[in-house]
């Protein structure tokens, strides 16, 4: 599908509950929704980031979902995204830094408006992240955070207070691009630019 305005899209996922009818779209600053079925563009939200929208990924299994009834229609879900700032003239990002957990609720009625919620976002003043194509990680109790510096930080969903941060010695210069949270295992995997995939063990994960 081309809708002749994206100059990049990120990542893609499927919207939960949707029976994969819908997928969205990390494009640029936005989010974009997809209908599969018709090959359109049928929602966007513009404007999370200053400069991309560099990831969007579904809660599937979120320990704080307890949709009301008037929520409990299909396609209701919650997505966290990250992003991309611009920088300044000294090559800083003008905005914070920071992680979004949204709530998507889908039309009340045929041919309404999607919505996206901002339900929390985590931020921390060492949280620095201005870099494309990092992915973020989550298993429904917390999100893993990549970061430029070698780091993880690993924030409480339903909290939103930052319980940890991973950080290797001399990995500096190292940036973060992918996260995994084991299904089963108290296990964290991490891999970045250095070319090593670390793997962590917690007692809490």
């Amino acid at each position: 599908m081309e809708d002749e305005i994206s100059c990049m899209i990120f990542a893609i996922q499927f919207v939960p509950r949707s029976g994969n009818k819908y997928f969205i779209a990390a494009c640029d600053h936005s989010l974009k929704i997809f209908d599969l079925e018709s090959r359109k563009e049928i929602a966007k939200f513009d404007d999370l980031y200053s400069c991309y929208c560099d990831d969007v990924l579904p809660v599937v299994c979120p320990s704080f979902i307890n949709f009301p009834q008037e929520e409990s229609r299909l396609c209701t879900c919650y997505l966290l995204t990250r992003g991309v700032e611009d920088v300044n003239e000294d090559g800083l990002a003008i905005e914070a830094n920071k992680v979004i957990l949204h709530k998507l609720l889908p039309p009340e009625e045929p041919n309404g408006d999607w919505a996206l919620l901002t339900e929390r976002i985590f931020e921390d003043e060492h949280y620095y992240a201005n870099s494309y194509l990092c992915r973020l990680a989550t298993n429904g109790l917390y999100v893993a955070a990549p970061t430029v510096t070698g780091s993880v930080f690993i924030w409480n969903l339903l909290s939103g207070l930052k319980t940890a941060v991973i950080k290797e010695p001399n990995a500096a210069e190292r940036e973060v691009r992918d996260i995994l949270f084991h299904p089963s295992r108290n296990l964290l995997f991490i891999t970045g630019d250095d070319g090593i995939i670390r793997v962590y063990k917690s007692e809490s994960l």
